[in-house]
């Protein structure tokens, strides 16, 4: 792997992503991720599943890494469909949202202020989704420094062309990961 801590391989449609947490000499902490777009009568698009069932893992995913041939080291040891079947995971289902610039307004006329994925979530592959959010969490806290509260419709307008940039370009960059030219999210 050399001195990279995130790779990726791509088959067809499907990105496989592999991420190092922590290296010592005596342990390697991995997290995974395979992802790839909705399908026609898909078993594993379920997009109105309560958030419980994140963890009821269809067994046509372990079909599906199954079919995988021709992996190369590591894909072909952390995506093996055995080993993932011991393994905890989850079934994230990847969408990306904008609140709509009057719901916005709306709701900062009664001193509520959205900010991060509760105004502008992105996919978690390709997406720049927690580090705008930390930025938001920033941003604002400076604003509220340099201007009080009383001016968060203008820090919302400032910002909101930014969020619907962003979620923009999270969706191309999610939809050229898979090969797509639209993502189906």
């Amino acid at each position: 792997l050399g001195p990279q801590t995130v790779v990726h391989e791509r088959h067809d449609d499907i990105v496989l992503e592999i991420s190092i947490n922590e290296y010592t000499p005596k342990h390697v902490d991995v997290s995974y991720t395979y992802s790839r777009p909705a399908r026609e009568n898909d078993p594993l698009h379920k997009p109105d599943r309560a958030i419980p069932g994140a963890t009821d893992i269809p067994e046509e995913f372990y079909r599906e890494l199954e079919d995988l041939k021709d992996l190369h080291q590591p894909f072909n040891t952390v995506f093996d469909a055995a080993r993932v079947r011991r393994d905890r995971i989850l079934h994230w289902l990847m969408r990306s949202t904008l609140g709509r610039a009057a719901e916005v307004d709306r709701l900062v006329k009664k001193g509520v202020l959205l900010v991060g994925d509760a105004v502008h979530a992105m996919p978690i592959l390709g997406g720049e989704g927690a580090n705008n959010a930390m930025k938001d969490g920033v941003d604002l806290a400076r604003h509220i420094v340099e201007n009080g509260t009383g001016s968060l419709q203008e820090f919302a307008d400032s910002r909101y062309q930014s969020w619907k940039s962003g979620v923009e370009e999270s969706e191309k960059i999610l939809a050229e990961m898979h090969g797509q030219t639209k993502a189906s999210l």
